[in-house]
């Protein structure tokens, strides 16, 4: 498995690593979507700084922002944070979801993405 879920006590954190392709980004996304704790859940963090790699780069990216934003169907109101690694890829991240109509941003690390998310991540016990 490519990525890793945790449960927290206001949302959930899945964490890649490895090499990243697209099914193992939609598996941790159905995953996320099929467990009734999402309801609750105030954000998500998609967590890509110790992957190897994102299949396809940026169209990658943009898929994931398409999947994530205009098919799923989890609390709309949760906050979705995108962590990945360089100003670079935090720019091109950000740029192909600034029309997404939920509330999504990529940043480069947990602290500034808490602030925008108003909330820290805490694990549950």
């Amino acid at each position: 498995m490519r990525h890793t879920i945790f449960w927290g006590t206001a949302g959930v954190l899945c964490v890649y690593t490895q090499y990243v392709h697209m099914p193992d980004i939609q598996s941790a996304i159905s995953a996320i979507n099929s467990d009734p704790r999402i309801d609750e859940a105030r954000f998500v963090i998609h967590d890509f700084r110790s992957a190897a790699g994102i299949e396809e780069g940026v169209g990658a990216m943009l898929a994931l922002g398409g999947h994530l934003y205009g098919r799923t169907p989890y609390n709309l109101e949760a906050k979705t944070a995108i962590l990945v690694s360089g100003d670079d890829e935090i720019a091109r991240f950000n740029s192909l979801i600034s029309s997404s109509r939920r509330p999504l941003r990529a940043f480069g690390n947990l602290t500034v993405a808490e602030t925008w998310l108003g909330h820290t991540w805490q694990q549950n016990a």
